[in-house]
């Protein structure tokens, strides 16, 4: 039998931090270990003032998105001193936060295969998910220039 996971232990923050900021600090350790899970840090860019960033000269600005999350801690739960609404309310607002990146980071790619064409429909393969598949390998065009650097292979 596998050994239980250890409880949190919400009391164990720092005298001169408040509550509120360990619970924040809580909700960005666990959304940033989700995050990473999935995507590897090293392949992230982060632009922390603005809206707006660029990665070479000619491409135009893209937008920053926001995330949002939000939960219900009722005053009878504090009142009865129910201390198990932090974690139900740290995880609800992981979760959230989660789904929203989700669904952005499918958004985006979804729109950039669209605008280069890069994109197979249900109708192309009539549901047959091998061949699908197949038809989603072939859509792949790259090559390697002298650096050893992908690019795509239509602009070299």
């Amino acid at each position: 039998m596998s050994a239980a996971p250890p409880r949190p232990d919400f009391y164990r923050y720092r005298e001169s931090d408040s509550l509120d900021n360990y619970v924040h600090e809580q909700i960005t350790t666990r959304l940033t270990r989700r995050r990473t899970e999935l995507l590897d840090e090293r392949n992230m860019h982060t632009y922390i003032h603005g809206n707006r960033w660029t990665v070479e000269a000619t491409d135009s600005p893209s937008e920053m998105h926001s995330m949002s999350a939000e939960a219900t801690v009722h005053s009878m739960d504090i009142i009865d001193h129910n201390t198990g609404i932090l974690e139900t309310h740290i995880s609800s607002m992981v979760e959230q936060l989660y789904a929203g990146l989700m669904k952005h980071l499918y958004e985006t790619v979804g729109k950039a295969a669209e605008a280069v064409g890069n994109t197979v429909g249900r109708d192309d393969h009539h549901g047959d998910i091998p061949i699908g598949f197949l038809a989603m390998l072939e859509k792949i065009e790259f090559g390697v220039d002298r650096y050893g650097s992908a690019n795509d292979r239509r602009s070299t």
